[in-house]
């Protein structure tokens, strides 16, 4: 005997879906902060252990946001929860994603041509994952708030 899914559970399932894009939105976030700060703490210190947690930092960043991207743009789930609307709300967060990230490259592009300040490599890494989080976060949000409007409206 084949097991449905009731609209309660599609529901839960939905938001439950929802709640975790923008809990992964927050890691990236705090992540790029905590990637931030430790470059400080780590030219500051200038010691091993620092540098060490300062990796470990940015690898756990990278993961989560290529893990973010892949969970708004992936398919996987219970076939109940890629709908038409559902295909349509990713489509529309990737493509609002991808002019976010090109016009954040644009002005992270501007700014390091300005010549007006001293630029490095930890400036340019700083940059970079400033980037990298919006490219990530902007289409996690935009989908998280999609669905919610559908949910609200339906």
């Amino acid at each position: 005997m084949a097991h449905s899914i009731s609209s309660l559970d599609e529901d839960q399932m939905s938001r439950k879906r929802r709640y975790t894009i923008v809990m992964l939105a927050v890691v990236v976030i705090v992540l790029n902060n905590t990637i931030q700060i430790s470059t400080e703490a780590a030219a500051v210190f200038a010691s091993a252990p620092m540098q060490r947690v300062l990796t470990g930092t940015e690898l756990v960043f990278w993961i989560a946001t290529l893990y973010l991207v892949w969970f708004v743009a992936g398919r996987r789930g219970p076939a109940i929860l890629n709908d038409e609307l559902t295909t349509a709300h990713r489509s529309v967060a990737l493509r609002i994603g991808y002019w976010c990230f090109l016009a954040a490259v644009a002005l992270a592009y501007a700014w390091v041509r300005s010549g007006r300040h001293a630029f490095g490599i930890v400036q340019f890494e700083h940059l970079l994952i400033t980037v990298a989080s919006i490219g990530a976060v902007i289409p996690a949000m935009v989908f998280a708030f999609l669905e919610r409007r559908a949910e609200q409206g339906a």
